[in-house]
């Protein structure tokens, strides 16, 4: 009897696992037939130069796409596949919103590599770009959060405070200085263009904060990551040291998160001082393209306190002194040293 009712529990155990697989391999071919309509649909409209690859392409993934399906319906391992995906799974969603967008990057930059091997080269542009968008999206993600958790305390405060009149103090001086090369004085009478061409400075601060965090990150890679090490391996160490000072933080994973933050955003801060050196002195020479015409209409007035000719306009700079400007018939604005109104001809300013 016993013999009996085993080989039923089996036959019918065996006949539950054929009709999954049968659901299983069902659904796959539903996908796939799905997949080709879908293929079909958007090679129609796909511009035509880049119809070919796409093709390709698409063929190449769904070929991977069914063969690793095929091969997990065929393992004699379902099961154990099916609990590892499921505590992969769990230890995802047990993880930080942070640690989550970290993971989601690298999964994005793992398709980067599996487009190249796919021969998808006329989409690496296209690919990139909205790779970078996203990174963009974690790196504001992360400034956000850092600065709410430094703005809930005094020193946090106190440190963005000092990084704020720092960047500010650099940007207002960078600015004066663009100014006193153009008119040749001080630049405390050209108070509109110097607040314009400081807010224009803003990506040449951009440029050096990604030195400042590229140089961080090395720093901390060989200071602050040995610390963190020995941490990980004793926790006491860190509870001893600080006197149970510092919070015990909940991240699972500290470890690998701050070596993958430092690596990011030194990768981060490299690229944006390297790309930003090599176009520092295209953006330089269109400021210095437009400073002339920020003074000339934002600083500078037709006064009546001189006689002036055809286009000129006029700045005070104390002591009776005027700074002239003329802009010429090329569109070029040319400035004249300062004089004094009674040093000018009868006729004005060099009337022409």
């Amino acid at each position: 009897m016993k013999n009996k009712k085993t080989r039923r529990s089996e036959n019918a155990l065996s006949s539950r696992l054929s009709e999954k697989q049968r659901n299983q391999i069902s659904s796959l071919g539903k996908g796939m037939t799905v997949g080709a309509f879908g293929l079909v649909f958007m090679a129609l409209i796909a511009p035509e130069q880049w119809r070919s690859a796409f093709v390709w392409v698409t063929i190449k993934f769904m070929f991977l796409g069914a063969t690793l399906r095929v091969l997990y319906l065929t393992s004699p391992h379902q099961g154990k596949i099916d609990e590892f995906w499921t505590k992969l799974l769990e230890t995802y969603k047990g993880l930080s919103t942070e640690q989550k967008l970290y993971v989601n990057a690298c999964i994005l930059m793992l398709g980067l590599a599996l487009l190249l091997l796919a021969g998808g080269k006329p989409f690496l542009l296209a690919y990139i770009i909205l790779l970078t968008f996203f990174f963009g999206y974690i790196a504001l993600h992360d400034v956000f959060r850092w600065y709410k958790a430094l703005s809930e305390n005094l020193l946090g405060k106190a440190i963005i405070g000092i990084a704020f009149a720092a960047a500010t103090n650099l940007a207002y001086s960078l600015a004066g200085q663009e100014v006193t090369q153009i008119v040749h004085v001080t630049p405390t009478n050209f108070v509109r263009t110097t607040l314009f061409i400081a807010i224009l400075m803003i990506p040449v601060l951009m440029i050096f904060a990604g030195g400042i965090i590229f140089f961080i990150g090395i720093f901390m890679s060989s200071i602050v990551m040995l610390p963190s090490l020995l941490a990980n391996f004793d926790p006491r160490l860190r509870s001893w040291l600080f006197a149970g000072t510092l919070a015990v933080s909940p991240l699972r994973f500290k470890f690998i998160t701050r070596l993958f933050q430092i690596i990011f955003y030194s990768t981060i801060g490299y690229t944006i001082f390297a790309s930003g050196q090599n176009g520092l002195a295209w953006y330089e020479s269109k400021i210095s393209y437009l400073a002339p015409r920020l003074i000339y209409y934002f600083d500078m007035y037709e006064g009546q306190e001189c006689k002036l000719g055809p286009q000129y306009k006029l700045a005070p700079l104390g002591d009776a002194k005027f700074l002239l400007a003329q802009k010429l018939p090329s569109g070029i604005i040319n400035f004249e040293p300062p004089v004094k109104c009674d040093d000018l001809p009868p006729n004005g300013a060099r009337a022409r």
